[in-house]
């Protein structure tokens, strides 16, 4: 994250002089890597017991609790094209990434059950419609 936060403020992404929108950005991005983080644990997880109910664990609590987070901020913001302030952020970026990996991407075996839960976001899944 922190050659994203770096490429970000060089390139006109990130407002580091901007607190409320540069802690936005921060946690939107620290959310975005804890949650694929865990989609990984789980992912990768070598005991086929472990694997299933970990993933069981992912698509019924903490991706559409993150999804409700994620759409509670997408409302809450002054455009509805950007997840934080008027312009593309790293925060776009890192939530584009989401739904390209594992969302839109067709060579994930779980790409329906993410398309199944956005589908109960409305105004996530008009946001990660226009990431295209």
């Amino acid at each position: 994250m922190a050659i994203l936060r770096f490429i970000g403020s060089s390139c006109g992404f990130y407002d580091c002089c901007n607190p409320e929108e540069a802690w936005k950005m921060d946690s939107i991005c620290d959310s975005y890597t804890d949650t694929v983080n865990a989609i990984a644990k789980a992912a990768m997880n070598p005991d086929a017991n472990q694997k299933k109910e970990l993933m069981g664990g992912l698509m019924m609590k903490t991706i559409p609790e993150w999804f409700a987070v994620m759409e509670k901020r997408i409302a809450s913001n002054s455009s509805k094209q950007f997840i934080v302030g008027n312009k593309l952020s790293i925060a776009d970026f890192c939530m584009a990434a989401f739904f390209f990996s594992f969302v839109y991407n067709d060579a994930n075996p779980g790409s329906q059950g993410f398309k199944d839960i956005l589908s109960k976001f409305n105004t996530l899944k008009a946001y990660s419609e226009g990431c295209s």
